[in-house]
């Protein structure tokens, strides 16, 4: 075999070969191969397959440095991904390490995905993987659209609209239009509390009290135990559709259709402050502090299009939550930029 390769004659052909077989169409070109392996032995055919293995079969993500094979991966969408991780050990080992790819799926899903995040992340000794986080919201999701990921309890005991509810804890406040408030337990679904007060746009409680507002113009303090009346906060020319308070601050808040916003005194029922910021529907932040009311800032939604924004507002200390016609809004109380 040596000696074949090395006569100057079998060179000259070898050669004269390549030049003609270059110069062949692709249906020629092929037919020829096909001659040429029927008159192969196992010998050759052992040579060819060994040939073709590092020809075709090339596992490019396997000899690409990790930053190029990042970068492919990047153009993958994450189901493509998935599905690549079972062609080999190696492949799915470069995925899972590839967290840019992942926390890029995990933010298409909605997911808010924050540099503090990221590097703890990092530095964690945990062995969960951003792949694990992107399937484990998936399958959520799908829980939540196949209506598995809840469980559905109704409470019976209004007659009328329910327009009112607050949750806090276990339990579970509703004011409706029979003008009646009642206090759930949710563990069990049993009415705890019913108080006889008045119609209900807004409420909030704690163990002790609840408060409401009205569409009788009126913000209502009433006690759970007794079903009292504690105090009766009147003011409002109008409905009132939200109310908060601060026991801290011996505070309650109150916004009405009337476009004001109130400031009582919890323990007198005395109106304190009557600010008139508002012209339409929209998110103001106040400062409540006792020696300063005045308006810190006005949110408004990131769109040029109007957005009526509702009377439905969530506040924790870190985000602040609004409810329009069309969607759900959240702004950073930091920044007070809205976020999504």
């Amino acid at each position: 075999m040596t000696e074949c390769f090395e006569d100057s004659g079998f060179s000259l052909w070898l050669k004269t070969f390549c030049d003609t077989f270059s110069t062949l169409s692709n249906d020629q070109k092929n037919s020829a191969i096909e001659g040429i392996i029927d008159t192969c032995g196992p010998e050759q055919l052992r040579f060819l397959s060994t040939k073709l293995e590092t020809l075709v079969k090339r596992d490019y993500l396997k000899c690409l440095p990790l930053e190029l094979s990042f970068h492919v991966l990047k153009w993958l969408d994450p189901v493509s991904l998935c599905k690549c991780c079972l062609v080999s050990k190696k492949w799915n080992k470069v995925i899972l390490s590839c967290d840019d790819v992942w926390q890029n799926a995990c933010r298409q899903l909605g997911m808010e995905v924050k540099e503090d995040n990221v590097d703890s992340e990092r530095n964690s000794t945990s062995t969960t993987t951003w792949k694990q986080i992107y399937i484990s919201h998936v399958q959520d999701m799908k829980k939540l659209k196949d209506e598995g990921a809840v469980e559905k309890k109704q409470l019976y005991g209004h007659t009328a609209r329910v327009f009112a509810l607050y949750y806090r804890g276990n339990y579970l406040a509703t004011g409706s239009d029979d003008r009646s408030i009642r206090l759930w337990d949710l563990k069990t679904g049993q009415c705890k509390y019913v108080l006889k007060a008045h119609t209900c746009a807004d409420v909030c409680f704690d163990d002790d009290k609840v408060i409401t507002a009205s569409f009788d113009n009126t913000v209502g303090m009433w006690d759970w135990e007794t079903g009292e009346r504690l105090q009766c906060f009147r003011g409002h020319t109008a409905a009132v559709f939200s109310v908060d308070y601060s026991d801290e601050l011996d505070t309650v808040v109150s916004g009405s259709a009337d476009s004001t916003l109130r400031i009582w005194k919890m323990s007198s029922g005395q109106c304190v402050q009557t600010r008139y910021g508002h012209s339409d529907w929209v998110v103001k932040i106040w400062s409540v502090d006792r020696e300063c009311y005045k308006c810190l800032a006005t949110l408004s939604p990131d769109t040029e299009s109007t957005v009526n924004l509702q009377p439905r507002l969530q506040f924790d200390g870190h985000k602040i939550v609004c409810a329009s016609e069309t969607a759900i809004l959240l702004w950073d109380f930091k920044t007070l930029q809205m976020t999504r």
